[in-house]
């Protein structure tokens, strides 16, 4: 395969997935790959394909794993990773997450046929030291031992579980649950998250993916109970469910979700042309599109077959007006050049570059396992979108930061705020004077009400700057402006503030600013006040809306402009008379 760029960007396509050519080829690997298996996880990290755990059912038992296995796709070599120290049990129909592009979060799964031995248990993978580490959590709540569940990572921190099969101890029956349960890798402790929106029936071996804030969720099993039914569910939740779905909906089925991963609503997506009923299928995404690859609809029937659908409409809706709705998806059913993996299910599915590999899977009848890859390559335009560059919100830190700070100001007070003579002198000519000795013109001095004094040599002082009638937040607020440009737009007392500081430190370009934002608050009860603030700092522009609001509402205000200079009220005369 060949090597993407792919570091620090993301890759967007400009036309449609579903129109471009793509082609399906065997990946030929070197160095020994796992064995065969299914319900394993796959996760990519940089150039590299990790397989953990998974199993096989030799005619008598499942036997479930507990390696790791890498995969370099930059050399196609496989390599079975050492652990060191603890090892994670074995299992199958876990979930895996990544968090912070190193570490993988194991919850979950299963090592037998039997439900009763479903594990709840959390490991977290160090990929870089290679260590297994159990994930221990504080408080009595956990979520109920399960397989085929499904999992995503929100902001490297919360690890969020939804569905699967559960065994009810005290009912003694297997259940899908259609709860959603967040563990907190830096707390360590797991919390049962109640739902808004259309939530989905309790479901299992569906599969899901992230496209941007939306996990997206296709297909599953759905047993004749789910956790609706279990007694862990309250009043609320029971309600939600009678509600929302039909308790006699299907056993398989190819249902589109979406769940909002800052708000944990969820939204039906509706579908044109879906693929047919399936679990056990492979789900990947690409920018706004996702794919679907095989799966099973019972135990005679499996696939191969590969579908795309476009989820921009969605995406570009919101539920605000209908909960219960969204905009309206096409699937499209893709014919792929080349020779596409044999009908299976269990299989993993993971986008790389303009890639999407599936490794692994299985057939149930007969029973057959894969430890095979295949590559389906898109050719397709891809501009690539850098990463935000964070350089604002790294200037924005170091404001009020003592750490390699050179200047202290002194406000009226005991308060004090550090700053940066090079970032100050660069940002503005007026610090710039202060700080490369032309400061000496007691004028501005004594306009500004500042005076420097300076303690150390010159190559590592640290400059004092007294500061008077400029409150805290105020100057906080003008040492942002400085190091990020960003200033307030809602808070016209602040502006009020910044407009003061402009002309104290003459910064022409924060004037205008808050210029600009004052003139959008101009009405009946504020044109005088900001009239006057306008003539007393020079502000023309500010000046210019005020007296022309004045003359279109003359009626209105004039009983407010007993306080406004007798030349401004005659500039008013002579305005309101067309001189």
């Amino acid at each position: 395969m060949e090597e993407d760029d792919d570091h620090g960007s993301v890759f967007l396509p400009t036309t449609g997935l579903s129109e471009c050519r793509k082609r399906w080829t065997q990946v030929d690997g070197i160095g020994t790959p796992p064995p065969p298996r299914v319900s394993h996880s796959a996760t990519v990290i940089d150039h590299k394909l990790y397989i953990i755990a998974g199993g096989r059912f030799d005619g008598r038992q499942w036997i479930s794993c507990d390696d790791v296995f890498a995969f370099d796709f930059t050399n196609c070599q496989w390599k079975a990773l050492e652990i060191t120290g603890v090892t994670m049990p074995r299992r199958r129909g876990h979930s895996a997450g990544l968090v912070s592009n190193r570490y993988i979060v194991v919850f979950g799964g299963t090592t037998s046929l039997y439900t009763q031995d479903n594990r709840n248990d959390t490991w977290m993978l160090d990929t870089v030291d290679r260590c297994w580490t159990p994930c221990l959590h504080t408080g009595e709540y956990v979520p109920l031992p399960r397989r085929g569940h499904g999992c995503f990572v929100k902001d490297n921190r919360y690890y969020v579980v939804f569905g699967g099969d559960v065994w009810d101890p005290e009912k003694q029956t297997l259940v899908t649950e259609r709860s959603v349960h967040v563990y907190d890798l830096q707390n360590k402790a797991w919390a049962k998250v109640l739902c808004s929106g259309t939530v989905p029936r309790g479901i299992s071996l569906f599969q899901g993916a992230l496209v941007g804030r939306q996990w997206i969720v296709f297909g599953g099993n759905q047993l004749p109970k789910d956790i609706a039914e279990h007694e862990d569910a309250d009043e609320e939740e029971q309600a939600a469910y009678q509600e929302s779905q039909d308790p006699n909906g299907p056993t398989v089925n190819n249902g589109l979700w979406a769940m909002d991963i800052d708000t944990f609503r969820w939204r039906k997506i509706e579908g044109l042309n879906a693929p047919l009923p399936r679990f056990c299928h492979s789900l990947a995404s690409f920018g706004a599109f996702c794919v679907v690859f095989g799966g099973s609809r019972d135990s005679s029937t499996s696939y191969n077959d590969l579908h795309i659908v476009d989820l921009s409409p969605f995406l570009s809706t919101t539920d605000t007006e209908d909960p219960g709705t969204a905009a309206l998806v096409h699937w499209v059913p893709v014919h792929a050049l080349g020779e596409p993996p044999s009908i299976r299910n269990g299989h993993s599915m993971v986008c790389f570059g303009n890639k999407f590999v599936v490794f692994g899977g299985g057939k149930l009848s007969p029973p057959t396992y894969y430890n095979d890859m295949h590559c389906l390559r898109v050719d397709i335009n891809l501009q690539i979108e850098p990463a935000p560059d964070p350089l604002l919100a790294d200037l924005g830190n170091m404001i009020n930061d003592r750490t390699f700070a050179d200047v202290q100001f002194c406000l009226d007070g005991p308060q004090h705020v550090y700053a940066h003579r090079c970032i100050l002198s660069a940002r503005s000519g007026y610090f710039n004077a202060m700080f490369g000795g032309a400061f000496a013109e007691a004028q501005l001095q004594e306009q500004a009400k500042v005076h420097c004094t300076q303690e150390g040599d010159s190559s590592s002082s640290l400059i004092k700057v007294h500061v008077e009638d400029v409150p805290h937040d105020v100057f906080l607020q003008l040492m942002k402006y400085i190091y990020t440009g960003d200033m307030p737009s809602d808070d016209v007392q602040m502006v009020i503030g910044l407009l003061d500081c402009a002309h104290k430190f003459v910064l022409s370009r924060l004037r205008s600013k808050c210029e600009a934002i004052l003139s959008t608050y101009v009405t009946h009860d504020q044109v005088v006040s900001l009239l006057q603030l306008a003539c007393g700092y020079n502000c023309p522009h500010l000046r210019t809306v005020c007296l022309t609001y004045i003359h279109a509402h003359y009626s209105e205000v004039v009983g407010h402009l007993d306080d406004v200079e007798q030349t401004v009220r005659q500039e008013i005369e002579q305005i309101r008379q067309g001189l």
